[in-house]
Formats: C-alpha cells, structure tokens, sequence
C-alpha cells in the first residue's frame, strides 16, 4: 500500500472516532437534559395536584410520587380529577334528595310511605332511575332481539358526556 492510502485511512479512522464520540456526547446531554425536564415537569404537576386537591393528595408522598414514570403521575392527576368531579356529583345529588326530603317533611309528611304518595309520580321516577345500574349520572339501556339463527341484535345509547371533565 502506498503511503497516502494509509494515511487517507487512518485519517478516515479518526473522523469516524470523532463522529462517534461527538454523537455519544450529544446523546448523553439529550439524556441529561430529557430527564431534567422530566422531573421539572413532574414536579409542576406535583405541586399543581397539592394545591388543587390538598385532601387526596395527603395519602401520597412526594418522593414516591417523583420516582413514578411521567404517565403515570398523568393518570394519577385525570383520576382524582375524576374522583373530584364523581364527589361533586355526588354531594350535589345528596343535598338534593335532602332538600326534597326536608321540603316534605315541613309540609307534614314523616313515614316514608307519607313521603311516597306525596311525591309526583314524575319525581318518584327520577329517585328511583337515577340509581339503577352502576351509579353515576350515566343512562344506559339495550335491547336483545334474537332471531331464529345464533346471532343477537344490540342496540346501544350512548351515556351523554359530563361537561366537568
């Protein structure tokens, strides 16, 4: 081999070298960077949730919640916004049915019995159809019609979607 070809290869030999030490660097500082915003991030949504939900945060601790994946501290946060809106939802329906109830009894109605001739059959249906099922504040109804043959037709309604979430 001549000379020059050993030095061209040689010369090659480097810049891959260097090529490959320079993306290796490259690539640490991305990792570096990646996860200090990472935590940054995860930090935010830390304080975000103490602030916003003080109650259901207290069960959790800080350093747990910050060795948790980025998507799971997400899940966490939409489930107690979830949880929040659910308990809402329920505390509304209580002091609702408890207002009713109250109402009733100022007009004289003690014995249930009393309280379910009082109520309109309008608002009888609403008590007894809002808790059929799995609760919450989603209707839900099929119908099966079979045929001769092995098969079924299902018909689905869609449960409207809540405008807190």
């Amino acid at each position: 081999m001549s000379r020059k070809k050993i030095i061209e290869r040689k010369k090659k030999q480097r810049e891959v070298l260097s090529k490959t030490r320079v993306l290796r660097r490259r690539t640490q500082i991305r990792a570096e960077h990646k996860w200090t915003n990472e935590q940054e991030l995860k930090a935010k949504i830390i304080v975000k949730l103490e602030n916003k939900y003080p109650e259901q945060m207290k069960r959790y601790e800080r350093e747990k919640l910050m060795k948790l994946p980025l998507e799971t501290l997400k899940k966490i946060e939409n489930n107690i916004k979830i949880l929040q809106n659910l308990e809402d939802e329920y505390n509304r329906e209580v002091s609702a049915r408890e207002a009713l109830n109250n109402q009733l009894e100022s007009e004289g109605h003690i014995t249930p019995e009393d309280k379910m001739k009082a109520l309109t059959p309008q608002q009888v249906q609403d008590l007894m159809g809002k808790d059929v099922g799995m609760g919450g504040s989603a209707e839900c109804s099929f119908t099966v019609n079979k045929p001769k043959k092995d098969t079924a037709d299902v018909e689905i309604v869609k449960a409207p979607q809540s405008d807190a979430l």
